[in-house]
This record gives C-alpha cells, sequence and structure tokens, in this order.
C-alpha cells in the first residue's frame, strides 16, 4: 500500500528514557540512566570510551534489548523489560559514524531509500525537499564516491530525515571528518537540525562539539549517567568529581573550609563552600578561573605552553610543586622556564570532599 508523507515538521515529541538497564552477554553495560530529553531539542551524550554511550542508543533504536526499565516517544513505550516495538516500528532516524550510504545508488536515490512506500511524485518531492534543506540539489545525480566527506555525511542526515522520523540519532557523526571540516559542520547540523524541530540525541566523542550543538548534555561513566542539564550546567556546576574531570580542562587544588570562604595555595577565597568548616576539600580549577598578574605575589613556573591565536594556555607548576593550566592572552609572549605572576578569579567554588 502506497503512503503518503509525514509533513516535515510535524509536532516533535519527547524522549524519555527511565531507569534503564542493558546488559550485553551478562555484563551490565548501561546502569540505571533517567533522563528527559525535551521535544524539538538536540542532546549530546559524551564519555570516556566504554562508558556506555553507543549501546544507550541501540536500545533507544531498538538493536539492544532493555534488561529493566524503559524509553518512551512522548507516552508511547518504545522498549522495557517486557519487550518493545522492533526498530523498524520506532519511526527513528539514524545517522552512522560511517554515514553507510549506497555506493550504487546516486545521492537522489540514497537520500529517497526509505520511502519505498511512498508514492512516486511524493517521494520525488521528498527527495527535492531534503537535498535543499542540506544545500545538496546540485549532487543529485552523483555518486557517494564523488562526494566530499561532509557532503556524505549530509546526505546521510537527509537520508535520516526524509521518513519524518519522530527521533533522530546520530552515532559520532563527524568522527571520519577531519578536525576544520568538523567545526563547520557542527554549526550547520545544529541549523539544520533546529530548523526542522526535530528531537535529536548524538554521541559524540569531542565535548567541544557536544558544547556547540547540544542544548542538554549528559556524561555517562562506566554505563552511569552522572549529570544531565544545558552545557552551562555541566561546566560550572558539576554534579560529580568524574564530570567535573571529564569535561574542560580542569585541576583539583587542596583546600580547606574556614568561615570566610576557602583557605588555599593562592590564599583566601570568598565565596560557600557546600561543606561545613573545617571540612578538607578539593577545588575544581580551569584554566578560565586563572588570571596572568604581573603583580600578584603567587608565582609560577612555566612548563610548557600551547598557542591558541588570541591565547596561550601555559601549563605552570606552583610552589608547591602542583601543576595547573592558565590561559593568557597571547601578546603576553613568556617563554618556557619563565616565573609568570598568577591569581585566581572564580565567580563560584565547585568542591568535592578530599579524601
Amino acid at each position: 500500500m502506497k503512503v503518503s508523507v509525514s509533513p516535515l515538521a510535524s509536532s516533535p515529541q519527547s524522549l524519555r528514557v527511565h531507569d534503564l538497564h542493558v546488559e550485553l552477554g551478562g555484563r551490565a553495560i548501561v546502569r540505571a540512566v533517567d533522563f528527559t530529553l525535551e521535544a524539538g531539542r538536540i542532546g549530546c551524550l559524551v564519555g570516556p570510551s566504554g562508558s556506555g554511550k553507543t549501546t544507550l542508543l541501540r536500545a533507544i533504536a531498538g538493536f539492544e534489548a532493555a534488561t529493566r526499565g524503559e524509553i518512551r516517544c512522548d507516552d508511547e513505550v518504545l522498549a522495557s523489560a517486557r519487550g518493545g516495538l522492533p526498530p523498524e516500528a520506532r519511526q527513528v532516524g539514524i545517522v552512522f559514524q560511517d554515514f553507510a550510504l549506497f555506493p550504487h545508488l546516486n545521492v537522489a536515490e540514497n537520500v529517497g531509500f526509505g520511502l519505498f512506500r511512498v508514492e512516486p511524485e511524493a517521494r520525488k518531492r521528498r527527495v527535492r525537499e531534503m537535498l535543499d534543506l542540506v544545500g545538496l540539489s546540485a549532487e543529485a545525480a552523483k555518486h557517494p564516491y564523488e562526494l566530499s566527506g561532509g557532503q556524505q555525511q549530509r546526505v546521510a542526515l537527509a537520508r535520516a530525515l526524509a521518513p519524518a522520523p519522530r527521533l533522530l540519532l546520530l552515532d559520532e557523526p563527524f568522527s571520519q571528518l577531519d578536525p576544520d571540516l568538523r567545526a563547520r559542520l557542527v554549526e550547520s547540523l545544529g541549523r539544520i537540525l533546529r530548523e526542522v524541530g526535530i528531537t535529536s540525541l548524538a554521541v559524540l566523542h569531542q565535548q567541544e562539539e557536544a558544547f556547540d550543538l547540544g542544548d542538554r548534555l549528559g556524561v555517562l561513566v562506566q554505563g552511569r549517567l552522572e549529570q544531565w542539564g544545558t552545557p552551562f550546567e555541566l561546566y560550572h556546576r558539576p554534579a560529580t568529581r568524574d564530570v567535573a574531570d571529564f569535561l574542560g580542562q580542569g585541576v583539583f587544588l587542596p583546600g580547606r573550609v574556614v568561615a570566610q570562604g576557602l583557605e588555599t595555595e593562592f590564599g583566601l577565597l570568598a565565596g560557600s563552600p557546600a561543606y561545613p568548616v573545617g571540612s578538607e576539600v578539593e577545588l575544581l580549577v580551569r584554566p578560565d578561573d586563572i588570571v596572568h598578574d604581573d603583580a600578584s605575589p603567587w608565582r609560577a613556573k612555566i612548563l610548557s605552553r600551547s598557542f591558541r591565536g588570541s591565547h596561550t594556555l601555559f601549563r605552570v607548576e606552583l610552589a608547591s610543586g602542583r601543576q595547573v593550566l592558565a590561559l593568557a592572552p597571547s601578546h603576553h609572549d613568556h617563554a618556557v622556564g619563565e616565573s609568570l605572576g598568577l591569581r585566581l578569579e572564580m565567580d563560584h567554588l565547585v568542591t568535592f570532599p578530599r579524601y
């Protein structure tokens, strides 16, 4: 039976993952994962290799079974420990990291591949819409081997969007691309997904890409979702040390909570640490928390430097022997071995217990 194409921007649906557990070969890979991705939002999952990110994505797609918990799109259960819908019935689009384009089909045929039950004229119209959306109308007759990596990625995106899925999953969509191209495509992918208005969840390897793309960000460590929230929340208010350690380039300095704030190697820092007076804690210090100040009484020896255009990232050694990272405007041209004046300038204190 022939069917008509659903509107491109039909009402987006929310994704709800509740207490999800997934086991493979008798080993727990995903453990008690719980989060909600609001309709029309872009979520990104990051974490160390082997943390369960792709397994979680595959469970949502229907390629792995849930051993506990459930997955919902709006009010419909996609999966639970009692079973679930088969992948083809979930209306979930997927962009794989290798794009998985068919080499014997041209671009238009690849995009229209999932529309085999659609009337021919409606299928042609949808393919044109998708190619216009991703800016590849002029390449419709070309084959994948004639395209650049970035163009192939956009074909894969257009193919996934063509059937108007209610949810789009992306498994490391930039992993096959060179760094310069990745940066440009993160921006264009975000623009396309927001224009379509589709709820999307991406597994990403680079946290910078997740910061740029995601409305919501989750960090998985050993199969557990350590925190889920906005990129700002996870960067500035990490809920666990694992999140703080994974995101950004932070280091931890010892401190002691006093009535006036926190005593550290950089002196007294005003603030309200979330621990009682007398507690021994570790303070998260990121490179942007450390200010280059030639007048500062706290000096550090430059161990290495990395020029980054507008700024230089210094690795420095404090008087205690501890090492921290510091950003300084690049017109401050200090050499390895020099002494650098530093001070901490922090809007809020992020601390964890010191064991």
